[in-house]
């Protein structure tokens, strides 16, 4: 703790950088995380509307909409929020699962052709956001490790830090507290042994002197 506080006051300006690195992190996350959720769900609105249009393909358009894209969405979201990378490249893997499966079926059924150029952006889009996101998840982890973490406010943290130092004092008053309390018993234990010894001891010698007489 010591050394952290220490570090602070060296370092002042580390603090102020740290927290306009940590706001920058939140707002490109915020923004990204609200573009990516539309961008994902309004591809699912379109495709699930052209799918009743393609009776003979319906099915392959709705394997595509809600396993593949709903999972690229869920798992792109959840690293963001999470700040887990793995999330973050299942969504890329996803995606191209997605785009591959596009190219297939085009080539099988050329109905399905339409649905080969959309893959193709949403997989550009995909990567571009899960690499931000890796960017921003690796910058936030480093963050982590930094003193006054995650708010990077000098003031705030000497209070949690002085907060820290009267917790461990008031742990450290109440052991010496129980410590003395017992000696403390221990001590009267032990006084009121000695004056019944004693008197014991007085009546061996009283009794003593009376059988001499």
């Amino acid at each position: 703790m010591y050394l952290n506080a220490q570090m602070v006051n060296n370092e002042p300006d580390n603090m102020a950088k740290n927290a306009v690195e940590m706001k920058k992190i939140k707002k490109s996350s915020n923004i990204s995380f609200i573009v990516y959720a539309v961008v994902l769900l309004l591809y699912a609105l379109c495709f699930t509307i052209i799918a009743f249009f393609e009776d003979s393909n319906t099915l392959i358009y709705l394997l595509d909409i809600y396993l593949l894209k709903l999972s690229t969405l869920f798992c792109g979201l959840m690293a963001n929020y999470k700040k887990n990378n793995t999330f973050a490249f299942t969504a890329i893997a996803l995606q191209v699962t997605s785009t591959i499966m596009a190219h297939v079926s085009a080539n099988i059924t050329p109905d399905l052709g339409t649905g080969r150029s959309p893959n193709i952006a949403m997989l550009i889009f995909v990567a571009a956001y899960c690499i931000m996101n890796i960017i921003n998840n690796t910058k936030y982890e480093f963050l982590k490790t930094q003193p006054g973490f995650p708010h990077f406010n000098e003031r705030r943290f000497n209070q949690d830090f002085d907060t820290r130092q009267r917790d461990i004092k008031d742990e450290f008053q109440q052991n010496y507290d129980r410590l003395k309390k017992t000696a403390t018993d221990e001590m009267g234990d032990i006084s009121k042994a000695i004056p019944n010894d004693l008197m014991s001891k007085q009546y061996i010698d009283d009794d003593m002197e009376m059988d001499s007489i």
